[in-house]
C-alpha cells in the first residue's frame, strides 16, 4: 500500500508524463555530456540515456538484463467486483481452472474475491480475521489439499513486532454463492511471523515447492527472507489432531530467516529523476509469485515485471538472490497484485482501483 499523497503524485505524473520526460531526459543528456567532456571520459554515444517522450522505463534505458524470450502485456479484461477497490494480492486457484483469488488492502473488510481470467466476478467470501494491512496472497498444497495464505505483512511505519499469516482451506466456487452471499470462512490456522532483525514493510510473498514462504521487503534496499511455513503447518496440525482441537484459534509462532539482499534493478534515467523530485519509488517490489514447475519467480514493481530465472543448483535461495530479468513494462496506476497461472503459463497483474485493467503476459516465442 502507498499513501494517498503518493497516489495523487502518481496521477499527476501520468498527466504530465510526456512533457516532463522529454525535459528530464534532455537535462540528463546535457549533464552527462558535460560531465564526460570535463572529465576526459571517452564514453560512447550508446552509453548516454536515449531521448524519450515516455516516462515509463524502457529496455534501452536500463542495464537490467532482459529475458531470452520477448514478452508483451495484453489486457484480458477488468476487475468487475465493485467491492474490490484496492486489489493488493492475487493467486490462481489450486483446484479450479481459471479461477483467480484476490484480496483488498488495509482499511477494507476482510474478504476474498473470486474472478475468472477476464475479471468477471465469481463470488465473495468473508474471512473471520482482521484486515490490518493485507498485502499479498499465495497458495500451497499439503497432501492434496489446497490452501490460500493471506499475508498481513504491510507495515509502512515499521511499528509491528509480528505479522499475521492466515491459512484458508481454499473454497470451491459453487451454487452456494448465488444463494448466500455472506458465506464466512474461518482460518484453519494463523501464524504470527517475526523477522530476525525487527520490523519490515512488505508486499511480496510466495510459497515455493521447497515448503518455504519467501518474502521480499518493500524498501530502497530490499532484503529476501524465508520461513518454514509448510513444515510448521504440518507440525501444528498433528499437535492439534492429537489434542482433539483441529481449529484452535491460538496463533502459531513462525520465525523468518534473512537470506540476503534482493538485487534490485536500477531505475531508468527518467524514473530516477521523477523519483528524486517526488519521492515516489517506482522500483518498489509490490508483489511476487513462483512457477514451481520451472523453478523460477516473478516480481512486480510499480512500473515493471521481472523474472528471476531458474538456476543450475535448483535452490530457491539462489533464485531469489539472483539477478532479475526485465520481462515487460506496464502503465498501471498502482500495481500491487500479480499471479502466475500454471495452466496458461502466463503472469496476470492488476492495479488498485475499481474496474482496474487485468493484464497478462504473452510470449513472442509462443
Amino acid at each position: 500500500m502507498i499513501s494517498g499523497n503518493t497516489i495523487h503524485t502518481i496521477d499527476l505524473i501520468h498527466a504530465v508524463r510526456s512533457k516532463l520526460a522529454s525535459i528530464s531526459i534532455a537535462i540528463l543528456i546535457a549533464a552527462t555530456v558535460s560531465a564526460c567532456a570535463s572529465a576526459g571520459n571517452n564514453r560512447t554515444a550508446a552509453q548516454v540515456p536515449p531521448s524519450s517522450t515516455d516516462i515509463s522505463t524502457t529496455q534501452q534505458e536500463t542495464s537490467t538484463n532482459t529475458t531470452a524470450n520477448s514478452y508483451t502485456l495484453e489486457q484480458a479484461g477488468s476487475l468487475q467486483p465493485r467491492q474490490l477497490v484496492e486489489a493488493s494480492g492475487m493467486s490462481f486457484s489450486g483446484q479450479q481452472a481459471n479461477v483467480i483469488w484476490l484480496i483488498n488492502d488495509s482499511g477494507n473488510p476482510a474478504e476474498i474475491f473470486a474472478i475468472d481470467t477476464a475479471g468477471q466476478e465469481l463470488g465473495v467470501f468473508k474471512i473471520k480475521a482482521r484486515n490490518r494491512d493485507w498485502e499479498d496472497l499465495t497458495r500451497f498444497t499439503v497432501n492434496g489439499e489446497s490452501f490460500l495464505l493471506v499475508t498481513d505483512i504491510g507495515d509502512n511505519r515499521r511499528i509491528y513486532d509480528e505479522y499475521l499469516l492466515h491459512v484458508l482451506a481454499e473454497p470451491l466456487i459453487d451454487s452456494r454463492l448465488s444463494a448466500n452471499s455472506s458465506i464466512e470462512l474461518e482460518p484453519v490456522m494463523t501464524f504470527a511471523m517475526r523477522y530476525p532483525d525487527g520490523s519490515h514493510n512488505g508486499e511480496a510473498a510466495a510459497v515455493a515447492n521447497d515448503g518455504y514462504l519467501y518474502l521480499i521487503t518493500k524498501a530502497e534496499s530490499p532484503s529476501v527472507y524465508r520461513a518454514p511455513l509448510i513444515e510448521a503447518f504440518i507440525a501444528e496440525r498433528e499437535i492439534r489432531a492429537q489434542n482433539g482441537n483441529v481449529n484452535n484459534r491460538t496463533t502459531v509462532p513462525l520465525s523468518a530467516t534473512h537470506l540476503g539482499d534482493y538485487q534490485r534493478p536500477p531505475l531508468s534515467a527518467s524514473l530516477s529523476l521523477v523519483n528524486a523530485f517526488t519521492g515516489v519509488d517506482f522500483g518498489s517490489v509490490t508483489a511476487m509469485d513462483v512457477d514451481n514447475n520451472v523453478g523460477e519467480a516473478w516480481v512486480l514493481t510499480y512500473r515493471s515485471l521481472y523474472r528471476l530465472p531458474a538456476t543450475a543448483s535448483g535452490d530457491w535461495i539462489d533464485v531469489f538472490l539472483g539477478e532479475p530479468q526485465l520481462v515487460a513494462e506496464h502503465d498501471l496506476r498502482q500495481a500491487e497484485s500479480m499471479a502466475f497461472s500454471p495452466l496458461k503459463q502466463q503472469v496476470y497483474l492488476t492495479s488498485e482501483d475499481v474496474g482496474a485493467p487485468l493484464l497478462h503476459t504473452t510470449s513472442d516465442a509462443n
